[in-house]
């Protein structure tokens, strides 16, 4: 179990520092993005912690779902950061509450929303306004404060956005 732990460490590591390195590059072009393969690469890279959490995940994408333009390996890096922080916000719930992971997509005019919704302790209001910058963690030493930074990077230079929805007690919601 720990070496799994490092070898998804180093993986995850490599995935920061890939996309990074994509971010400050103008020369990949960006290509059309099948959703439904990242959100399956996503889902794949943190089926460990999913499985270790006793998470169910509820996925929902429509199969017209149409493509973005995009990088793809930025957007995998998006969603498994918000599939993480959503099965590590669950991790600490009562053994008989439930634990669900909701995944969702939806075309809208020309736009493709996701929503990454988890049912763990929320996020304190205070936070959330903070939630976007460097090297700001809600999980203390744990926590390095770039996932979401990057993320949010990663949207901005595809030309999306992210937000953040959470209710005390009842879970986060990131689109």
């Amino acid at each position: 179990e720990r070496l799994r732990f490092i070898i998804n460490q180093s993986n995850e590591a490599s995935y920061v520092i890939e996309a990074i390195r994509e971010l400050s590059s103008t020369a990949l072009p960006f290509e059309p993005v099948d959703l439904h393969d990242v959100v399956e690469k996503a889902l794949a890279a943190n089926k460990d912690l999913l499985e270790k959490n006793g998470i169910a995940v509820r996925l929902h994408l429509p199969v017209n779902l149409p493509k973005v333009s995009g990088r793809a390996r930025q957007l995998e890096i998006v969603l498994v950061n918000l599939i993480k922080n959503a099965s590590e916000a669950m991790r600490d719930l009562r053994e008989d509450q439930k634990r669900e992971l909701f995944v969702e997509g939806q075309a809208h005019q020309s736009q493709v929303i996701i929503r990454v919704r988890d049912i763990g302790a929320g996020i304190k209001p205070d936070d959330v306004e903070k939630l976007f910058g460097a090297r700001f963690s809600t999980k203390g030493q744990s926590g390095t404060g770039l996932g979401l930074y990057l993320s949010h990077q990663i949207l901005q230079a595809h030309r999306g956005r992210i937000e953040v929805a959470s209710r005390s007690g009842q879970g986060t919601e990131f689109t």
